[in-house]
């Protein structure tokens, strides 16, 4: 017994070891790298960019789940729950219930939230005010199911200074359901009061095997573009599918159903936080670099302002001078190094500290760009 406490307490010890956090002491980092990377002169824009404005409106609702008046019926059989059952034993007595009232889930507007949260989480944009969220609506004429008009669009980034916009369409909502409940409930009820043990058996199999596959399961397919106001050109469109389970709810009122619209659709964001990161991720350079033996460490600009956090990762870029052969134009280049860094605990409002979690950390130099990795 002894034993066995032991070897729990040395697992136990050794998990907490290896999942500790990625601590900094940075007293310990005494000697500075003061080696630069050359930037070209045609590269010195990547350190005066703003981050990119962003307005997220209204989505399109194309499915029927809009403003409505419910009228929900339950009627069940004997002790059973279900929907209008299509088995009518002997000596059961029907139960009705009818509710009405008048609901308005805004699916529209409640996928708004979810998309500013991704955008926040990139750190690499700016959010449009909420506030202004109602001149926006005004100005582009939005309705609960209209579509933008690209001149609007242009129109008002040119006013606002918005750089782009996120919008799209929920455009169905599929349900599939299953509901013999009440069926075999009734066909429970008449066959357990018989003499054959058959009957009772069959009885209440199929009572069990309809509690287990009775249910409810729903999928939306969701539309998210990002649209470029000085052009009103749509730089990234995608329809994901999802689906979502109510569980074994064979007879779900509007309200669940609109629940399992907003669960399914909330199910999308991993894949638009990885979209939405190659557009808006949060992009920094390098301030400080320190050496202690032979780790090193590194300072950059963005802290917890632009949502950094621990245990993120980012690349690591220099910049170089391109000449376009044909046009002799001068463009920028962002080379990727081979190198994964980290950030640690050490996280204040504008700054960060990051390790290196991959490659060879001699190729570290002040002002290499970093940016999130996703």
């Amino acid at each position: 017994m002894k034993q066995i406490y032991l070897l729990t307490s040395a697992i136990i010890l050794f998990s907490f070891i290896g999942c500790g956090s990625n601590n900094i002491n940075l007293s310990l980092y005494k000697q500075k790298i003061l080696q630069k990377e050359y930037i070209p002169e045609v590269c010195k824009n990547e350190f005066k960019q703003k981050l990119p404005k962003v307005a997220v409106v209204n989505f399109t609702n194309n499915t029927s789940y809009g403003k409505a008046q419910t009228n929900n019926k339950n009627s069940s059989f004997g002790i059973g729950v279900g929907i209008s059952p299509v088995f009518v034993g002997a000596g059961g007595k029907s139960v009705k219930n009818r509710t009405k009232r008048f609901v308005d889930p805004k699916l529209s507007s409640s996928i708004i939230p979810l998309m500013e949260d991704l955008i926040l989480q990139t750190g690499g944009a700016d959010l449009f005010s909420r506030v202004d969220m109602d001149k926006v609506d005004s100005e582009l004429k939005l309705q609960d199911s209209g579509l933008l008009d690209p001149s609007s669009i242009v129109e008002f980034g040119q006013a606002s200074g918005v750089q782009y916009i996120i919008t799209g369409s929920l455009n169905y909502v599929k349900t599939d359901t299953q509901n013999y409940s009440g069926a075999s409930q009734a066909v429970y009820d008449v066959t357990k009061n018989t003499d054959s043990q058959e009957l009772q058996a069959l009885g209440a199999v199929l009572r069990v095997f309809t509690a287990l596959t009775d249910g409810t399961d729903i999928e939306t397919s969701l539309t998210v573009k990002i649209i470029d106001v000085s052009t009103g050109a749509i730089k990234f469109m995608h329809t994901i599918k999802e689906k979502s389970n109510l569980g074994n709810n064979g007879a779900p009122t509007y309200s669940e159903i609109i629940g399992g619209i907003k669960d399914s659709v909330s199910k999308s964001m991993p894949f638009l936080e990885k979209e939405f990161g190659r557009y808006f991720s949060a992009k920094a350079y390098i301030k400080q670099l320190r050496l202690n033996d032979e780790e090193i460490i590194a300072q950059v600009s963005y802290g917890k302002n632009k949502q950094i956090k621990e245990g993120d990762l980012f690349n690591v870029y220099k910049l170089e001078k391109n000449i376009d052969p044909l046009t002799n134009k001068e463009t920028c280049d962002k080379i990727r190094l081979d190198l994964v860094l980290e950030a640690s605990t050490e996280i204040d409002t504008n700054t960060s500290w990051l390790s290196v979690q991959d490659g060879n950390a001699k190729q570290l130099k002040l002002l290499q760009i970093i940016q999130k990795k996703y």
